[in-house]
């Protein structure tokens, strides 16, 4: 009897070693599902509580809803939506692939956004609250409720501030895109590229909306501007 425990105890330390490096190894975790309904995570069925790992794709169908604490932000992907998320030295990354994606965050080192061609982050080091959808691969709407965004795509980068909502063209023509409800937005003067840009043709443009950030935002609740609430 000694005997057959003694093997057993041994089979058991053996396999506990085999499966050490495989523990070590896994994939980072990035957060957690805080609510969910007809949503998806990587596929399967998300759930409050469920774990997010790096490299996840997060869905919703057309009337679904999820929302999701990743790190210090909280990300929430409306109807028909998909983002994807990930690590960064910092914080967390979330590449929108389609639909549209309300996020908050305290700082711009907590989440950066890809959307299309374009890098958006909060434009200096307070809270961020904003909204973004993608129309299509070379349009955007972009709104910001809470702090100025940065939008960066290859070397230009343009800041959209507080209160206020942007169309984005991404490579557009050289006249410009028409939009008779749209105004042209006027070239921000600041630290990191304000003043008139020199000649070369431009990687995107921005057409400010009448329509402010304060009045789209409409499913971003205040559970979303402290990452502290459940």
């Amino acid at each position: 009897m000694r005997s057959a425990l003694r093997q057993l105890l041994a089979g058991l330390l053996s396999l506990a070693v085999l499966c050490t490096p495989l523990w070590g190894s896994s994939v980072p975790t990035v957060g957690v599902v805080l609510l969910a309904d007809q949503a998806q995570l990587s596929a399967a069925g998300a759930a409050p509580g469920a774990t997010i790992f790096d490299g996840d794709k997060l869905a919703t169908e057309t009337k679904g809803s999820l929302r999701v604490r990743a790190g210090l932000a909280q990300l929430q992907l409306l109807g028909g939506s998909e983002v994807v998320v990930n690590q960064t030295g910092t914080g967390v990354s979330a590449t929108l692939n389609k639909g549209t994606l309300a996020a908050a965050a305290p700082n711009a080192a907590a989440l950066e956004m890809h959307v299309s061609e374009a890098r958006i982050r909060e434009h200096g080091d307070g809270a961020m609250r904003a909204q973004v959808t993608l129309v299509s691969s070379k349009e955007l709407l972009i709104s910001a409720q809470r702090g100025a965004l940065e939008i960066t795509v290859g070397d230009q980068t343009e800041i959209i501030p507080e209160a206020t909502s942007y169309r984005v063209f991404v490579d557009p023509p050289l006249a410009g895109p028409a939009n008779a409800s749209a105004k042209a937005m006027p070239r921000p003067q600041g630290p990191r590229g304000g003043g008139a840009r020199s000649a070369g043709r431009s990687r995107f443009i921005l057409i400010a909306l009448v329509v402010t950030a304060v009045a789209t935002i409409l499913t971003v609740d205040e559970a979303l501007e402290s990452p502290a609430h459940p």
